[in-house]
C-alpha cells in the first residue's frame, strides 16, 4: 500500500520540490521508490537525498558511526524478548484477564502499548544505522563530524517525556511527519480546522483498511484539539506559577499515556 501511494502521490509531490534540471526520469523515479533502504527498512527521504547518495564522489566510511548509532539496541531488544514472554498481547483476549481488577488491566496495557514502541524504536533505530552504512542523508561537516539528522525517523526521549499528544506526534516516525505535512496537510484545500482529521484518516488508510486503524488514528484530531483547548485556557495561570506549570504537564502527560495507550488496543490487535 505506501508503495502505490508513492507511485501515484509522491511523483507529483516531490517533483514540485526539485529545480527542473534535476527532475528524473520515471525510470529513476521507480528505482527511489523501490531502493532497499527505503522499501524495506524506511525512514522515508526524498528523491534529492536519494540522488545525492548515488551521485555523491565522497565515500564516507560510516560503519563504525552506524554500529555506534545502534547501541540503544542493547537495551531495547532484550526489553522487547521480556515483554514478549511477561506480557503477551494475546493474554488480554483470554477470559482469564477479564476476570482481572481494573488496576490489572489498566497496568496491563500500559505495559502492552510499551512494548508495542520498543518494536518500532528498534526497527527504526536499525533501519537509520542502514542508511548512515550506505551514506544515504549523510554530510560530512568541516569539523570532520558526518551530520545525518535528514534520516533521524524517531526521536525517543521526547515520544516518552512529552506531555502533549502533537509533540509526541512529531516525534514519532519523523520523516513521515515531515512527508505528511509537506504534501498533504500544506497542499491541501480543505479548511484548516479538518486538515488534521484529513491526515489522521490518510495514515488511517496508510496502513490498511482494518476498522482498528481507524479507530485508533481518528481518535488522535479530538485529543489533540482537546489538550490545545486546555491549554489556551490555562496559559495565563501556568505563565504566573512554575507549580502550576508542572503540575499541567505532569497532569497532560499522563492524560496522554493513558488515552493513547487505550485507544491503540484497537491498533495492536489489528495487527500493527
Amino acid at each position: 500500500m505506501p508503495t502505490i501511494i508513492n507511485l501515484i502521490i509522491c511523483w507529483k509531490g516531490t517533483i514540485k520540490k526539485i529545480k527542473p534540471s534535476e527532475l528524473c526520469s520515471f525510470f529513476d523515479y521507480l528505482g527511489y521508490c523501490f531502493c532497499f533502504v527505503g522499501y524495506w527498512t524506511g525512514p522515508f527521504y526524498n528523491f534529492r537525498t536519494y540522488n545525492n547518495m548515488l551521485q555523491s564522489k565522497t565515500l564516507i566510511r560510516s560503519s563504525k558511526l552506524a554500529l555506534k548509532h545502534m547501541a540503544p539496541m542493547l537495551i531495547l531488544l532484550p526489553l522487547h524478548v521480556l515483554q514478549g514472554i511477561y506480557n503477551p498481547l494475546d493474554y488480554t483476549m483470554t477470559d482469564e484477564f477479564l476476570q482481572k481488577s481494573f488496576s490489572y488491566k489498566f497496568f496491563y496495557q500500559l505495559a502492552g502499548f510499551w512494548t508495542f514502541k520498543v518494536k518500532f524504536y528498534g526497527g527504526w533505530i536499525i533501519a537509520e544505522a542502514i542508511c548512515i552504512a550506505c551514506n544515504l542523508g549523510t554530510v560530512e561537516k568541516e569539523d570532520g563530524t558526518v551530520d545525518y539528522s535528514s534520516i533521524i525517523n524517531i526521536d525517543i526521549y521526547n515520544t516518552e517525556v512529552g506531555w502533549e499528544l502533537s509533540h509526541c506526534v512529531r516525534s514519532w516516525n519523523k520523516s513521515v511527519q515531515r512527508w505528511m505535512k509537506t504534501y498533504v496537510y500544506d497542499t491541501t484545500s480543505l479548511p484548516k480546522s479538518v486538515r488534521t482529521d484529513f491526515v489522521f484518516a490518510l495514515s488511517a488508510f496508510w496502513h490498511g483498511v482494518r476498522p482498528g486503524y481507524y479507530l485508533c488514528f481518528l481518535s488522535a484530531p479530538p485529543m489533540i484539539k482537546f489538550q490545545q483547548k486546555v491549554g489556551n485556557l490555562t496559559r495565563k495561570a501556568r505563565a504566573a506559577s512554575h507549580t502550576t506549570e508542572m503540575v499541567y504537564r505532569v497532569f497532560m502527560w499522563l492524560f496522554c499515556e493513558t488515552d493513547v495507550s487505550y485507544v491503540s488496543n484497537s491498533l495492536l490487535h489489528s495487527g500493527a
